[in-house]
């Protein structure tokens, strides 16, 4: 019994690029650190330390969750369609596909609650499609197909906190399928995947500058008519899939998940309107900055006198704390140190209806650029009743502008490697 050699070729193939992508830490799974949000991959994969709207930035930190659930009870987000993964391949089943789905309720507008907590839950499931590969015996005659993938799939929970500064807080439960093992009749189906646990810890801490000061002058900060500037910082710390080692086969020692630690922050700047019934950002920009690192260190591989890898393989070791990450120069000054992954992003907001983003990454072995659009329909709301809020006044249009919201992202990816012209498409609803 064999694989044919092409479909052999492709798989292996496959996983050494989703590997190279990822240059660092020589560790399993690698397909958990792709950022799923088209949101953040538009801004050089950046959404732990953005505030988004987007049901996907849980993902990437479940304390987006908390400040989310804040003012929202419930946000989908999924992929429209599915993403070609590594597009010179030119392999249409090889996809990689999200969908996210969050309920959350702020204990202050329903109860005598006297603060604003929040609390949320949210599903979300990663899957990286590596399409079908035919197993044939002596002869070029197919006797079984396999159907490779890597899925995991997500539990989070969060809490939020509104008081001076916004504050979401939250954990990931994830469990993780890799079914990419070849099919052995004297080992039940099951035996061709490989599965682990992990947990996602996030922190995000999120200060309105420019509503503390003027709270603190007990009256608004305007600079002309209904109009105020604003000025916000976003900090975040995240530490993911830490759990249980993966292991393959019953020969083989097991390998470690990446484990990752990441630390970033973002500041907005722009001019917000007063003329609508809440605020409405007439423009902003932000920029953001996130370095991440693998934590797992891995030895040489040994091998045996003739040449062949022995088995088990020298240990992996953790490594503690943000690992090689320097806050102040990879984050503040944006200074890469050669051994972490350093993402650059920028938005622009047009009144809440047009984004316009763009970013760059740099890490060992790899660089790309990004860039991406989105339309929001809330912002198209906020418009016509700043204009006149008559046009608005009947109660069943007043509702969907003050509690509905869609929204549509895009983004893609230039570099001289496979990931050249990956792209993003996905479709967010919110119900706040």
């Amino acid at each position: 019994m064999k694989v044919s050699k092409i479909s052999i070729w492709i798989l292996f193939l496959c996983l050494c690029l989703n590997v190279l992508i990822y240059a660092q830490g020589e560790t399993a799974v690698p397909f958990l650190l792709i950022t799923s949000s088209s949101e953040g991959n538009g801004m050089g994969g950046i959404s732990a330390s953005v505030l988004s709207d987007n049901a996907m930035a849980m993902t990437a930190n479940p304390g987006q969750l908390g400040i989310q659930s804040l003012d929202s009870y419930f946000r989908t987000s999924f992929y429209t369609p599915k993403t070609d993964w590594i597009p010179p391949f030119q392999q249409k089943d090889l996809t990689f596909n999200t969908t996210a789905l969050s309920l959350g309720v702020n204990l202050n507008k329903v109860t005598s609650f006297p603060f604003p907590l929040s609390v949320g839950i949210g599903y979300s499931r990663i899957f990286l499609n590596l399409g079908t590969f035919v197993v044939t015996g002596s002869d070029p005659t197919p006797i079984a197909t396999i159907e490779g993938y890597e899925k995991a799939e997500n539990i989070s929970l969060a809490l939020g906190l509104d008081y001076i500064v916004k504050v979401g807080i939250g954990v990931n439960v994830k469990n993780i399928d890799s079914h990419i093992l070849l099919p052995d009749s004297t080992l039940p189906s099951s035996s061709r995947s490989a599965f682990a646990n992990a947990q996602d810890f996030g922190i995000m801490l999120h200060v309105p500058v420019t509503d503390i000061i003027s709270k603190l002058r007990s009256e608004p900060w305007a600079i002309f008519a209904h109009t105020e500037p604003q000025f916000n910082l976003t900090f975040a710390y995240v530490h993911s899939n830490n759990g249980s080692e993966i292991q393959y086969l019953p020969i083989s020692g097991s390998d470690p998940l990446p484990r990752k630690a990441t630390l970033g922050g973002s500041f907005e700047i722009g001019l917000v309107s007063t003329a609508a019934l809440e605020k409405w950002k007439i423009v902003s920009l932000t920029m953001a900055r996130e370095a991440d690192d693998i934590l797992v260190n891995r030895f040489p591989t040994t091998f045996d006198s003739n040449g062949v890898p022995t088995f088990p393989q020298p240990p992996f070791e953790y490594q503690g704390g943000t690992g090689d990450i320097d806050f102040f120069n990879n984050v503040i000054l944006g200074e890469w140190n050669g051994k972490v992954f350093l993402h650059k992003g920028w938005q622009i907001n047009l009144g809440e209806i047009l984004y316009i983003r763009g970013g760059s990454v740099e890490a060992p072995g790899l660089r790309y650029s990004t860039s991406g659009f989105g339309f929001r329909l809330h912002g198209v709301f906020n418009l016509i009743e700043a204009l006149d809020k008559s046009e608005i006044s009947s109660s069943v249009l007043s509702f969907v502008a003050n509690h509905i919201d869609l929204q549509f992202d895009h983004s893609s990816e230039t570099s001289e490697g496979p990931r050249n012209g990956t792209s993003y498409n996905g479709l967010s609803f919110i119900i706040k």
